[in-house]
């Protein structure tokens, strides 16, 4: 089955100029950042461009199409229970969007997603998001070669706002997100708890 249409090329006259002025701060922030802090509050800012509720994002190795090794995650804004049964479950490996994303990248809508892969196994993951009133959303990836490794931008919310036009800034934003991503020791224990990154000295062993 083919991946779902993806949009044309983005035209700059269809952003605001708030929204412009937005998404070069995000940029040029994004640049410089040394530390998992400055990354989530990047994280936060890009989910209100979009409107969503909550942001968590991901880095995995994958071998094919398969997620092999996830290695780094930071939580934006995931509720505490969620992210504790996800990471200590590895409910990743299950997750339709994550197993999407190590397909397909760019970005898409969740019900895109839906209608494109249905999988028995992925339950778990499903239900555990929609248990917490998270049912909408729309994801981001980007594959490294260099590394084979995928990293993955998640913005969700409770009621349906997400649109093409979030897309096509979801579509700007995430090299950039996903360069200072690369780019630090940020990371969830995995499997682990709710704290949102690795030590230092943790984080230095997955760089």
């Amino acid at each position: 089955m083919p991946a779902p249409e993806t949009e044309g090329v983005m035209d700059i006259r269809e952003f605001s100029k708030t929204e412009l002025v937005s998404i070069l701060e995000i940029i040029e922030d994004a640049g410089s950042c040394i530390s998992p802090e400055p990354l989530r509050k990047l994280l936060l800012r890009a989910k209100d461009m979009v409107e969503a509720d909550f942001t968590i994002c991901g880095l995995g190795r994958i071998e094919g199409t398969e997620l092999v090794e996830p290695l780094r995650a930071l939580n934006g804004n995931y509720p505490g229970e969620w992210l504790e049964r996800y990471m200590s479950e590895g409910l990743y490996y299950l997750d339709p969007i994550v197993r999407f994303h190590t397909s397909f990248s760019t970005t898409y809508l969740w019900g895109d997603i839906a209608n494109h892969r249905r999988e028995k196994a992925a339950e778990r993951a499903v239900d555990l998001t929609v248990d917490h009133g998270i049912r909408y959303g729309l994801s981001t990836s980007l594959f490294m070669p260099e590394s084979s490794a995928v990293s993955i931008f998640a913005f969700s919310g409770r009621t349906n706002r997400f649109s093409v036009h979030h897309k096509k800034i979801a579509d700007i934003l995430t090299p950039h997100l996903n360069g200072a991503l690369a780019a630090i020791g940020a990371a969830s224990p995995i499997p682990g708890g709710t704290s949102d990154f690795l030590t230092e000295a943790e984080a230095g062993k997955l760089a």
